[in-house]
């Protein structure tokens, strides 16, 4: 940014497009905006603003092309597949950027037949057929929606 001002500027504009609103009481949004994941935090929790924008790729990844990467050995593709196919239970964890959404993207990918619920914060999986679903939290830091949290959502999903 070529000053204070333009880096101003293009927070406040990211912020009316993407509908991130923040005050005293909550000071951070998420939010997404032209094709990236927004998150705003704001002072007084920081001294000036911090935008944080993740690009959500397009299209999803294989797990031949995670292994064609060099992301996973020969041995771990087919232990990966076996699980999906025999629908057993996976949980995949890791830090913020380690691959989480991209390896789940690729499991999802070969459960072509099967109806998949996601429950998710920001859209960020890919439906693998029309029978799958999507659920959303939601959050309103106006104040003017009621708040919907992937508790609830669990429990709904359950119905």
């Amino acid at each position: 940014f070529f000053s204070e001002l333009t880096f101003n500027n293009f927070i406040h504009r990211v912020r009316e497009e993407a509908g991130l609103h923040t005050d005293i009481n909550r000071p951070f949004a998420d939010g997404f905006w032209r094709g990236f994941r927004a998150h705003l935090v704001s002072p007084p929790i920081v001294k000036d603003h911090v935008l944080t924008l993740r690009r959500v790729r397009a299209e999803a990844m294989s797990l031949a092309s995670l292994h064609e990467k060099g992301w996973c050995g020969p041995e771990d593709l087919k232990l990966l597949e076996r699980l999906v196919l025999q629908r057993k239970n996976c949980l995949v964890i890791g830090n913020t950027g380690s691959g989480k959404t991209t390896l789940l993207n690729a499991l999802v990918d070969k459960a072509t037949g099967d109806r998949c619920l996601f429950i998710e914060d920001t859209p960020e999986l890919v439906r693998p057929n029309l029978l799958s679903l999507k659920l959303l939290t939601r959050s309103d830091s106006q104040g003017l929606l009621m708040e919907v949290t992937q508790t609830d959502l669990v429990r709904q999903s359950l119905r």
